[in-house]
């Protein structure tokens, strides 16, 4: 066939039929179809399993490929390619951690080995490739206590079957404990987890009355903390929708603000930038602010000016996320197949329908399986009764098959019968066999009948999902973590403090770092510049002062916990400012926060030099000995520390000759720097400048 040319393929294309189209409606059609899977298939939980489609394919990957609470660990990474196979959208990783968090849900859904985040550290887990992890004891029991009862379907791949998650019955609610949230078009949804034993009082009263009382079911966080809004959970409940403000746990202890418990996913680093923010923007009682949260958990110390601590707290709540309000909207995939808002009433009644109907569904299947075996059995039974007779028919024929006919045609066996008595071997022939035989016959008759009732006794059905529903209840269910209390009517929330009548205004003053490791506060007018100038800086009222020592270590005090002074004054040692300083350590230089020039260089005593920026060096969070740079020697330690401009160099005075070295580029915080200049033997740098 000739080859056709350009021209004649062009003319074939403009024959081809061209359809008009509305782009308009087109891409009306395309965004309703996108939304749809967004929210039918991504954003929303599924009502009957209380979770979120991506959830649903995750733990059956996870129970595909036997990744078990009774089988070791498994790295992260392959689990998430495992996924895959179910979910057709791409980094489940995050979705796998998060469902390993015991500070996000009460109880995990996934056992996880490894980092996946902490209540002070925050939420951000390790890489895939150094955790590990494995399906949770609570998600075997609540999603598969028997996956023969599944209903299911092809993956979206249609390569593999897995359950149809809209109908995947959970064992406990789900949806009203796991803390959950979602952005779909047009609309959203966010459900604050409660507690287990609230709701169970809510469904027995819903069994016994077909109605709920929301007057007595409130959210329960796994971080704790204190709803101060108590009075309107009720139309939370009855609605579907409502406002939580929840706060985090606190005490004041004569000028001190003690915080043990910070709401829900606010974690000590962004509550801490939030503190600094009021401090800086507002007319601030703050004098100092310690962080100690660590494997004990939260605890953050806030010292106040005398008197001020009640109405400090009070302006933290008002201006950090030490209160915060959270907004419910309870909307999950119903049966309709759209995302609708759902009451607590609607939900306890979805919740027990589908479990009543799962029991039904459970009986049914038992009874199939009873029955099969019932036939044999009894078939086994009628064979030892006539054991002669069968003998007789099975030697005559010529196979197996030849038995079973023959059988069912003397004696009357259906096909079962026949296939397991011509598959028996003698010795299960023998007397004591009937009498195991009739023990067994004796058991499947009364399964046989208690199923049954299952299948056509509501009463039956109900008090066999309420025996399973609270013996996971007593398994499972934790006393409540987070305190309710409507806060106008409670001595646990502070009164409403009066802003203190006198404010110290704003006083400037000089602190000073002297040769003798020592740090003083001294009043702008007593001053009288005798130190070297890096070694003193101006501070306006309670502001950060950063601390750097030979170690290449920084520290960061406030100024007013700094002793004020007379010029003459030996001041405090810098221990008693900051105790984590060791002894052998020497502070070298102090600088302020607002720190413009952009570079900050530090030269050691072996010659080497570190180029830092200054913002990523210094302008970091509240830290406590936060090392800046590292040494390549055990006997080298920080000289000299020098700000630099863009332009600037650096000049190195030793005690034989002086050399000028280019500052070079920036390295990272932790560098160990480079060889600026080879000292000679009994050689020692004097001094360090910038220079142009």
């Amino acid at each position: 066939m000739a080859r056709k040319s350009k021209t004649e393929v062009e003319e074939e294309i403009l024959e081809v039929k061209i359809r008009d189209y509305d782009i308009e409606d087109e891409m009306k059609q395309d965004f309703v179809t996108y939304a749809r899977e967004v929210n039918g298939h991504r954003a929303f939980p599924y009502e009957i399993p209380g979770i979120k489609p991506i959830a649903g394919h995750a733990l059956w990957a996870m129970w595909a490929n036997k990744r078990v609470s009774k089988n070791p660990y498994t790295k992260s990474a392959k689990i998430e390619g495992e996924v895959m196979s179910y979910s057709p959208h791409a980094g489940s990783y995050s979705s796998l951690a998060r469902m390993a968090a015991n500070y996000i849900y009460h109880i995990p859904y996934i056992d996880g080995h490894g980092s996946f985040g902490s209540v002070v550290g925050g939420p951000t887990p390790g890489a895939s490739r150094y955790t590990s992890m494995r399906l949770s004891k609570f998600s075997e029991d609540v999603f598969f206590y028997n996956t023969k009862l599944l209903d299911m379907g092809l993956n979206y791949l249609e390569e593999e079957e897995e359950p149809i998650l809209k109908t995947w019955v959970a064992l406990l609610p789900l949806l009203f404990i796991t803390n959950t949230s979602g952005m779909g078009y047009t609309v959203s949804n966010r459900w604050s987890s409660g507690n287990l034993f609230e709701f169970r009082e809510q469904l027995l009263n819903y069994l016994k009355t077909g109605n709920v009382d929301c007057s007595n079911v409130y959210p329960d966080f796994p971080t704790g903390g204190v709803i101060v809004n108590k009075s309107e959970m009720k139309n939370l409940y009855e609605t579907g929708s409502g406002t939580i403000k929840l706060r985090g746990i606190t005490e004041i202890d004569g000028n001190i603000i003690r915080i043990t418990s910070l709401p829900y996913q606010v974690y000590p680093e962004p509550f801490i930038d939030d503190v600094k923010k009021y401090v800086t923007t507002c007319q601030n009682t703050v004098v100092d602010l310690r962080n100690m949260s660590g494997s004990n958990g939260i605890l953050i110390e806030i010292e106040c000016e005398e008197g001020t601590a009640p109405y400090t707290l009070e302006m933290l709540f008002k201006k950090t996320n030490l209160q915060v309000s959270i907004s419910d909207e309870h909307k999950a995939i119903t049966t309709s197949g759209k995302p609708e808002l759902i009451t607590l009433k609607d939900y306890i009644k979805t919740f027990v329908d589908s479990n009543i109907e799962l029991v039904k569904k459970e009986a049914a299947f038992n009874l199939e399986t009873i029955e099969s075996r019932l036939e044999i059995v009894n078939g086994l039974l009628s064979a030892l009764d006539i054991i002669d007779k069968i003998i007789s028919d099975i030697k005559s024929s010529k196979s197996q098959e030849d038995a079973r006919q023959l059988i069912m045609k003397n004696h009357g066996f259906t096909e079962n019968q026949a296939h397991a008595i011509v598959g028996t071997t003698l010795g299960k022939l023998a007397s004591l066999e009937n009498i195991k035989l009739q023990k067994e016959k004796e058991e499947l008759t009364k399964n046989k009948a208690e199923n049954d009732k299952l299948l056509t006794s509501y009463k039956a059905q109900e008090k066999y999902f309420l025996n399973r529903f609270n013996d996971l209840i007593d398994k499972y269910a934790w006393e409540r973590k987070t305190q309710v209390i409507d806060a106008d009517t409670t001595s646990i929330v502070i009164p409403k403090a009066e802003k203190p009548e006198k404010f110290r205004a704003k006083k400037e003053f000089i602190v000073v770092l002297t040769d003798s490791n020592c740090i003083k506060r001294i009043d702008v007018a007593k001053f009288r510049q005798t130190e070297e100038d890096s070694k003193n800086i101006k501070v306006s009222g309670n502001e950060k002062v950063i601390l750097v020592s030979n170690m290449g270590k920084m520290y960061k005090v406030w100024s007013n916990s700094i002793d004020k002074c007379m010029p003459t004054a030996s001041g405090m040692s810098v221990q008693a400012v900051r105790p984590e300083i060791a002894d052998n350590e020497k502070i070298i230089a102090i600088y302020s926060e607002d720190i413009d020039i952009p570079y900050i260089y530090f030269v050691t005593k072996n010659g080497l030099g570190i180029k830092c920026n200054t913002k990523n060096t210094l302008k970091i969070s509240i830290t406590v000995g936060t090392p800046l740079c590292k040494f390549k020697s055990e006997d080298d330690e920080v000289i000299a520390i020098k700000l630099l401009k863009d332009n600037e160099h650096i000049e190195i005075t030793t005690n034989q000759r002086v050399e000028t070295v280019e500052s070079g580029d920036p390295q990272g915080r932790g560098a160990s720097g480079k060889k600026i200049i080879n000292l000679k033997a009994n050689e020692v740098i004097t001094e360090v400048h910038s220079t142009i």
